[in-house]
């Protein structure tokens, strides 16, 4: 019953499976599958996991229909929600998360642009992100974003 959405191969030839039950990552060398849930240890924001992205300084990105996540070296996720707020945008970094509470808001539509639908980065490492309502521009060093939507 799972339904693959995306697949990724990362620099070290990882493959990134991203499904609607989580993320499964197939390591070659290893030949060890592992799965990325969030009910797991590693808190993954959501199950429906529809981008996935290497940046220029080999971080993993996971984008899923409530939130960003960046793979950390401790093998745990940081989840990443954008907010639009009146009076300007921010960004809430979770690393304690209260996840019934995030996704009741984000499906009142309270956080916009938490659907990641794309990742890419450009030459000053800041993360273009797709989203099913605008275009954020974020860079991770800063935390700085800009808000693109279409009025």
């Amino acid at each position: 019953d799972y339904s693959v959405l995306c697949i990724f191969h990362s620099s070290d030839q990882t493959a990134w499976i991203g499904t609607t039950e989580g993320l499964f990552v197939y390591t070659p060398k290893l030949r060890k599958l592992a799965h990325f849930d969030n009910a797991s240890d590693q808190q993954l924001s959501n199950n429906v996991v529809m981008s996935v992205f290497e940046d220029n300084k080999k971080n993993i990105w996971v984008g899923t229909i409530d939130g960003l996540n960046k793979m950390q070296k401790n093998g745990v996720m940081k989840t990443y929600y954008f907010k639009e707020r009146t009076g300007g945008d921010e960004i809430a970094d979770s690393t304690t998360r209260s996840s019934a509470i995030k996704n009741m808001y984000s499906i009142i539509n309270n956080y916009g642009g938490n659907t990641i639908r794309k990742i890419m980065q450009d030459y000053n490492g800041n993360l273009w992100i797709g989203t099913d309502m605008e275009l954020i521009i974020f860079n991770p060093e800063s935390g700085n974003l800009l808000i693109i939507k279409k009025i």
